[in-house]
């Protein structure tokens, strides 16, 4: 009997192989690239808490109301009662996280190979933070993880991301997974309010039913 292609080939998801280099990269424990590490996870998780101010402040303030001379400028813009004003928490992680990534800087390289073939191609993207002889062997690493989250935004799947209540990284291939595994989602169920109360009424009524059985 013949399985069909279909049930024999892994399904494959967007984003996939970006998400994998940056989440290994994130759940590694090499110490050669702790420091990159560090810095990497810094950027992820300055980004998930943008995601999340963005959520807190669903609607900015109109600058209608507002005085120029308040945001340091003469008069008012063409179109001034259109803009609206960013919170400043908001403003705060949105500008630490520029900062974080600004420390990046990537070459243009050229060369001619031996069969006389030219071409252009972008080097590593290496942190200005790095140690070139400390962090030698985690410069490349760091530099795969960098341009997979970069790739992943591009295509709006960075935020799928994210951190299970376990402390491990890991993709959602889809809008609705929050958990790395099976075990970790029945974890979470089963520690919530409403588990539990429904654990307490399940438990009453076997006791009942225990005790009725016992009296016959």
């Amino acid at each position: 009997m013949h399985t069909s292609h279909e049930l024999t080939t892994k399904r494959s998801y967007q984003g996939q192989d970006a998400a994998r280099t940056l989440v290994c990269y994130l759940n590694g424990d090499e110490p050669s690239e702790r420091s990159g590490r560090t810095r990497v996870l810094r950027i992820v998780e300055t980004f998930h808490e943008v995601l999340r101010l963005l959520q807190k402040y669903p609607e900015w303030k109109s600058l209608r109301s507002i005085k120029p001379k308040t945001l340091g400028l003469l008069k008012k813009l063409p179109g001034w009662e259109n803009y609206r004003l960013k919170p400043q928490e908001l403003a705060a992680a949105e500008s630490s996280l520029l900062e974080q990534v600004s420390r990046y800087e990537r070459t243009l390289s050229f060369g001619v190979s031996s069969n006389r073939e030219w071409d252009f191609s972008w080097g590593m993207t290496i942190s200005k933070d790095a140690d070139s002889a400390k962090d030698e062997w985690g410069i490349i690493p760091e530099s795969d993880a960098i341009d997979a989250m970069v790739d992943l935004a591009r295509d709006r799947l960075l935020p799928r991301v994210e951190k299970c209540l376990c402390g491990k990284w890991f993709f959602a291939r889809f809008s609705h997974q929050h958990f790395c595994s099976s075990k970790c989602r029945d974890k979470h169920h089963q520690s919530s309010p409403e588990f539990k109360e429904k654990r307490r009424k399940y438990m009453r009524r076997y006791q009942r039913l225990q005790r009725s059985a016992n009296v016959r």
